[in-house]
């Protein structure tokens, strides 16, 4: 057993003084040796869910303690993730309208909590990721890259739809996003978006998609955001 317990390991990204980096240690029960997890391993599958999400930078900036509740309307936004938090299973939480009013700083944080509870998560900036597999369309990486999006737990898509001057997505842009928010919707899977186009601009883009957001986010979870932030935040029930 000592001499188990001496022996150096090979992992990385964390140096653990009671394991000594196997992920393993062994003890002594009564006329048994017994190799036990070490604590650590907790902390190192923590690790490689942040980095495989994509939040690792986001996360050491954005949290709910960090979110500014000066006005009243970001005190009910706050309230509104915190309560989407603790009933997040097969919702959906989107934050649609003004630039600058927190929406990613929010939408982080609810995803930081989720995975906090031990739900996979990813993180992606809707242009980056269509502009990634739209060369790959009908091929059999795209399938491989795009289920990656579709499967898993917690998915949280920034800047929805967001093109710069071309404000309006191309046709490959809707079937991508059709092709992953049908997935989720029929899966009932935890769906986080973020977006400068208000809901009507989505129904009008693409009717079929704008409805499923409608309806996984229930009567509390979808939130639009005027541009006036200090006065005109609407939340609407529908």
């Amino acid at each position: 057993m000592r001499l188990y317990n001496s022996r150096p390991g090979t992992l990385e990204g964390y140096d653990c003084p009671k394991c000594l980096n196997r992920g393993t240690y062994m003890i002594e029960e009564e006329t048994y040796e017994i190799v036990l997890d070490c604590d650590c391993m907790q902390f190192r599958s923590d690790k490689r869910m942040i980095e495989r999400s994509g939040l690792a930078l986001l996360l050491e900036k954005y949290t709910l303690d960090n979110f500014e509740t000066t006005n009243e309307w970001q005190k009910k936004v706050k309230g509104l993730a915190e309560h989407f938090i603790e009933e997040s299973k097969g919702k959906w939480f989107v934050m649609l309208g003004n630039s600058g009013a927190g929406k990613t700083m929010l939408c982080t944080s609810v995803t930081s909590e989720l995975m906090k509870r031990g739900y996979p998560a990813k993180y992606t900036i809707f242009r980056e990721l269509t502009t990634k597999l739209k060369p790959l369309m009908n091929t059999d990486e795209y399938i491989r890259e795009i289920f990656e999006y579709k499967r898993v737990n917690v998915l949280y898509i920034d800047d929805f739809w967001k093109y710069g001057y071309q404000r309006i997505p191309s046709e490959a842009d809707v079937s991508i996003a059709l092709e992953i928010l049908n997935y989720r919707y029929n899966n009932k899977l935890t769906t986080i978006i973020s977006s400068e186009h208000l809901i009507d601009s989505i129904l009008a883009i693409d009717e079929a998609l704008g409805s499923r957001i409608f309806e996984m986010c229930g009567d509390q979870y979808l939130i639009q955001i005027d541009k006036d932030t200090s006065k005109n935040y609407r939340l609407r029930n529908f």
